[in-house]
Formats: C-alpha cells, structure tokens, sequence
C-alpha cells in the first residue's frame, strides 16, 4: 500500500540547549545563544542529523526546545542550515508526538514513550550506497 513507509518511518526530536548547542559551563542556558553566552555546535549530532534527513528525507525531523518554538527555530536555522525541519515548543503537550519508535535526543530525561539518548549516545550512520 503506498505511503505506509512514510506513517511508519521513524521521526527525530533533538533538543536545543546543551543537545544541539553546547555550553562553556553546567547548567540551564534558555535562550543562550541570542543572549551571547559562550557556545559551541555539536558537530557530531549535528553531522548525524543532517545524514539522517538525507536518507529520510519524508521523515519529521523536529528540533524542539523548552523555551518555545520561536527559539527552536534560530537554533535549528543556524545549526541546521537549509534543512527541512520542524521547530516546535518541547512540553508536554507535544510529548504525544513522540512514538515507541522514533528517536528523541536530549541531554534532560523526558517522559516519551521512546528511549532518549542523550546527546553523545547517538550517531546515524550513513545506508550503503545503493547499486543501480
């Protein structure tokens, strides 16, 4: 039946701060970037990400953050660069979304059905080029 991949294919939530953006000390940093606090990108999960949505490319990809969808949205343009993703706010509200199956990254455990893998524990290797 088509389009029954697509419904079933995994999706991938990634959270802003202290996930996608890294910080120069511990602790919360809502809105660090915009406010200048010293931060770096994570260049692996980033990288892995962008793999991801190459070779998903109808899958949702979310990047999600408590302190809202607007903010979501800077983080995941300069992070993810003229990449499809959805920005939305990270809360209970939208834990729903999330199913067994899908892929959520996160350095705060959230209560999703799915596992969360905090933000050095998962890298999407590349599918195999396929032969034509």
């Amino acid at each position: 039946m088509k389009g029954v991949g697509r419904a079933m294919s995994k999706r991938l939530f990634v959270d802003c701060d202290g996930t996608l953006i890294l910080y120069d000390r511990d602790g919360a940093h809502p809105g660090g970037v915009p406010k200048g606090e010293p931060h770096a990108y994570n260049r692996p999960l980033i990288d892995s990400v962008r793999a991801f949505i190459h070779d998903h490319p109808y899958a949702l990809v979310a990047v999600w953050s408590g302190g809202g969808a607007s903010y979501a949205r800077v983080i995941a343009d300069v992070a993810l660069p003229g990449m499809n993703v959805a920005a939305l706010v990270k809360a209970e509200e939208t834990f729903d979304l999330v199913r067994s199956w899908d892929i959520v990254v996160d350095d705060q455990p959230i209560a999703v059905p799915a596992r969360v893998f905090r933000p050095d524990e998962w890298t999407y290797e590349r599918r195999a080029a396929q032969g034509g």
